[in-house]
């Protein structure tokens, strides 16, 4: 811990009289008019301020603080995003968080936290997940995610041979300049798409939540809907 930088700043105490004054236990001195003692003020202290990082070790990247640039993430194996209890990031440039797996990936798993979830903002993204590897992609997200500028709240893509996604939200998702909710099963892999949309869900601009099998034997697309999903 540091001290707080600056002069030291003393309290003058004025004592009346003719006599000897005792301050603190201690004689000052004898005053015929005025006495003035002197006492430093106390030093304050303050500490650091919290940092917030996605660090990777291994396979895992795990989220925590707080944080105003776009936090990028690249994993490999099987991929875990572990954000951490209240989380949160806002990005005035570019996504909040960007994600993405090489080829090498086996699966890749994002979560926060329930009790104390995650705010993720970006001026793009909010949060942009391309999966390039084999294995599922699951998605569950208590927080509240918005996309300020110009794309979607949460955009999800299994591009390479991947097999199932599922992307299951809690909170409210508001894309400003295109969807909510974003997926694309892009994958020859043959799974299918399940989304379920438990809060409020708007693209302020296209659809609340689109979901596109561009690839033939994606499997089936289902979404389910627990609260309201506002499209322009």
């Amino acid at each position: 811990m540091r001290g707080a930088m600056g002069r030291n700043v003393h309290h003058l105490h004025l004592l009346q009289g003719g006599r000897l004054t005792k301050y603190r236990g201690k004689v000052a001195t004898i005053a015929p008019a005025l006495l003035a003692l002197a006492v430093a003020a106390p030093v304050l202290l303050s500490a650091p301020a919290a940092q917030a990082a996605c660090t990777v070790a291994g396979n895992t990247a795990t989220c925590s603080g707080t944080d105003n640039t776009t936090q990028n993430i690249s994993l490999s194996g099987n991929a875990l995003v572990d954000i951490q209890p209240g989380y949160s990031v806002t990005a005035n440039v570019g996504d909040g968080l960007d994600i993405t797996t090489d080829a090498a990936s086996t699966r890749l798993t994002i979560q926060d936290d329930a009790t104390n979830p995650s705010t993720i903002k970006g001026k793009v993204f909010a949060l942009q997940a391309v999966h390039r590897g084999t294995g599922n992609v699951i998605v569950e997200l208590h927080g509240d995610l918005t996309g300020t500028g110009s794309n979607d709240a949460l955009r999800v893509d299994n591009t390479s041979s991947g097999n199932y996604i599922s992307v299951l939200t809690y909170g409210t998702l508001f894309g400003n300049t295109n969807h909510g909710i974003h997926v694309e099963q892009n994958s020859a892999g043959g799974g299918g798409t399940y989304v379920q949309a438990l809060g409020d869900v708007t693209g302020n601009t296209l659809q609340g939540i689109i979901v596109k099998g561009l690839n033939a034997g994606n499997g089936n697309i289902d979404v389910v809907v627990g609260s309201r999903v506002w499209s322009q």
